[in-house]
C-alpha cells in the first residue's frame, strides 16, 4: 500500500494528498476478514488467499469449514478464494467498485457459480479483467484478475485481456466466464447426456493396490482365483507416454471379511501387510482432528470417511462401480487423460476392455467409430476447451460442465454417420500403426503442432469436415456460438418432451477399426 501511495504521489505530483496512509495503526486490523465486520468503503481491492477444496479441511480444520458452510452455504466451491467475491460484493455501496486477484477456478464450474456468477446475478458488471496469467510470486499458479462495479451507471468501457501481455479487447460485455461475446453460462445440462464419461479408479494406498508384473504373477500363482481381481492398469501419463503395460491393480469388490479371506487368502495377506497399517493411521489422524470439535459439541458433524472405511479396508478408496458396470463386457472403450496439455490438447484413444484406468484418466463407454469420431472432432474439443476446468495450464475434462452440456448431432443421416465412422476408423488405424512402430500417442500428436505435412493432421481434418456436416454447422461461422445454440435448442426440446438424439453409436455399416491400446499377455 505504501508503494501504491508513492507511485500515486509521483504521478500526481501532490505528495501526501493521494492516500491517507501516514498512520495506519488504527486502519490495519488483524482478523478473519470473512467473519469480521468491514468498515464502510467506496472501493475494495485485494488478493484473497488460495486454498483448494481438498486442502481446506486439512489446513483450516473441520470446525472452521463448518462455520463457512453455516455462514455462506455449501456452495461446492473449488477454492477458498471464491468466498471473498460475494462477501465483497454484498458490502459494496451502489456504484462501488472492487478488484480481486483469484485463481482460475473463479471462472470455471462451481467456483464460477459461487463467485463471478454471483456478481453478475446481483447487479454487478465486470468492466476490466485478465482471463488468465501466470502469477509472479513463488506460488506456481495461474490467476484471473477481475474488476467490477455494483449497480450505478454502468461503465461505458469494458476491457478484457485474454492473455497477459497481449493486446486487450474492447468488448460490449465481459461474461462471468471471462470470455467475450458467448456467455457459456446459458448452456444447459442435457437430460439426454446424463452419463457417458467416468473418472478412473482412486486407489487410496497406492503402493499396496498397484503392483508390478512380477508381484501380480506371484499372487496369481498362489491363488488361482486371484486372476479375477488383478487387472492391467493404465494412468493418464502411461496412456500418452507408454507403449507397454507395467502396472496391475488389485480390485476386490466390497464384501464380508470372511468371504474375501476365503476367496483370496494370499492377496488379502498382501493387502494386510501393505494397506491396513496406512488405513489405520489415516483413521487415527482423522479422529484426532475431530476430537476438539466433538469436545465442544458432541453432536457436531465431522468427517468420518477414513474411520468408516476400515470396515472394508481391502477395497479401493474409490472403486467407481458405475464405471466398471458401464464398460463390463466391452472389447474396448474410449479413454482420455483427465488433464490434457493446453498445447497438445485432448488425445482420445481406444483401450482394451481388460484394462482398468486410474483417476488420472476418464473413460467413455463407447466402442464404435462413430462415437469416437464425434468425441475427437474439433466440435467436441472446442466445447471442451471452453467448458473445462483447468489445473495450472492443463485442461481438465469433467462430466457436468463438459459432457452433460455437449449436444451431439441431431438425427444425422445414415450417410453422415458412415462418413464419420469411416474417417474416425482411418484415424484409429493410423495411430495404431504408429504405436506398433514404437511411437507413443503423445509423440504422434505432438507432430501435429509442428509445421510441415502430416498424414494424421489430414485425417483429422477429414474427420472434422464429416462431423461438422453431420451437425449442419456453417464452417465459416463461429463454431462455439453454433454449439451453444444447439445446446439451447436440445434443452428446449427436452423441456417440451420432444425426442432428441442422445450420445452413442448410430449404426454405421462401414468396416470398423480394430486397434486399441493393446492388452497384455495375462500373467505370462
Amino acid at each position: 500500500m505504501m508503494l501504491g501511495k508513492k507511485l500515486a504521489d509521483d504521478e500526481s505530483g501532490d505528495v501526501g494528498a493521494t492516500l491517507p496512509l501516514n498512520n495506519l495503526d488504527r486502519t490495519i486490523i488483524a482478523d478473519d476478514a470473512l467473519f469480521a465486520p468491514w468498515p464502510e468503503v467506496d472501493a475494495i481491492v485485494g488478493n484473497p488467499p488460495y486454498i483448494g477444496r481438498r486442502r481446506m479441511t486439512e489446513e483450516l480444520g473441520p470446525a472452521y469449514c463448518a462455520r463457512l458452510d453455516e455462514r455462506f452455504g455449501p456452495k461446492g466451491v473449488a477454492d477458498f478464494v471464491t468466498y471473498w467475491f460475494p462477501k465483497a460484493h454484498d458490502h459494496l455501496p451502489e456504484g462501488g467498485r472492487a478488484g480481486f486477484v483469484g485463481t482460475k477456478s473463479i471462472k470455471q464450474g462451481d467456483g464460477r457459480k459461487a463467485s463471478l456468477d454471483y456478481l453478475v446475478d446481483h447487479d454487478g458488471v465486470i468492466f476490466d479483467a485478465i482471463s488468465h496469467m501466470p502469477w509472479s510470486g513463488e506460488a506456481a499458479v495461474t490467476v484471473s484478475i477481475v474488476n467490477w462495479q455494483k449497480g450505478g451507471v454502468p461503465p461505458t468501457r469494458r476491457t478484457l485481456w485474454l492473455n497477459n501481455g497481449e493486446e486487450p479487447l474492447e468488448v460490449a460485455e465481459i461474461t462471468s466466464s471471462l470470455s467475450p461475446e458467448v456467455d457459456l453460462r446459458r448452456a444447459w445440462r442435457l437430460r439426454s447426456s446424463r452419463s457417458g464419461v467416468y473418472q478412473g479408479q482412486t486407489l487410496g494406498v497406492t503402493p499396496a493396490f498397484k503392483v508390478d508384473g512380477a508381484t501380480a504373477r506371484s499372487l496369481a500363482r498362489q491363488d488361482e482365483a486371484a486372476r479375477a481381481v488383478i487387472h492391467p492398469l493404465l494412468g493418464g501419463d502411461e496412456l500418452l507416454h507408454s507403449l507397454a503395460i507395467k502396472d496391475w491393480v488389485i480390485d476386490i469388490e466390497s464384501g464380508e471379511a470372511d468371504q474375501v479371506w476365503g476367496a483370496y487368502p494370499h492377496v488379502m495377506r498382501h493387502l494386510e501387510r501393505h494397506a491396513l497399517p496406512e488405513r489405520r493411521r489415516r483413521a487415527e489422524a482423522e479422529q484426532a482432528r475431530n476430537a476438539p470439535m466433538l469436545e465442544r459439541d458432541s453432536g457436531a458433524r465431522v468427517p468420518t470417511h477414513h474411520s468408516d472405511f476400515l470396515r472394508h479396508w481391502w477395497t479401493l478408496w474409490r472403486r467407481r462401480g458405475e464405471l466398471m458396470s458401464a464398460v463390463n463386457g466391452m472389447d474396448r472403450y474410449v479413454a482420455l487423460t483427465r488433464t490434457s496439455s493446453e498445447l497438445r490438447g485432448p488425445v482420445f484413444t481406444f483401450v482394451d476392455g481388460s484394462f482398468h484406468i486410474e483417476d488420472s484418466a476418464v473413460a467413455f463407454p463407447f466402442d464404435d467409430d462413430y462415437s469416437m469420431g464425434v468425441l475427437q472432432s474439433t466440435v467436441h474439443k472446442t466445447w471442451f476447451r471452453e467448458r473445462c476446468t483447468t489445473l495450472e495450464t492443463r485442461l481438465t475434462y469433467t462430466l457436468n460442465s463438459v459432457f452433460r452440456t455437449f449436444p451431439w448431432p441431431q438425427e444425422p443421416t445414415p450417410q453422415q454417420v458412415n462418413r464419420i465412422a469411416e474417417a474416425s476408423a482411418l484415424v484409429t488405424e493410423h495411430v495404431g500403426r504408429g504405436f506398433s512402430r514404437g511411437s507413443t500417442l503423445a509423440a504422434q500428436y505432438d507432430v501435429m503442432r509442428r509445421p510441415g505435412d502430416s498424414a494424421l493432421r489430414r485425417l483429422h481434418e477429414d474427420l472434422d469436415r464429416a462431423v461438422i456436416d453431420a451437425y449442419g454447422f456453417d464452417p465459416d461461422e463461429d463454431l462455439l456460438t453454433q454449439i451453444l445454440e444447439l445446446n439451447l435448442l436440445v434443452a428446449q426440446r427436452e423441456s417440451e418432451g420432444l425426442e432428441v438424439t442422445p450420445p452413442g453409436p448410430r449404426g454405421a455399416t462401414v468396416t470398423p477399426s480394430t486397434w486399441r491400446w493393446p492388452a497384455p499377455h495375462v500373467f505370462v
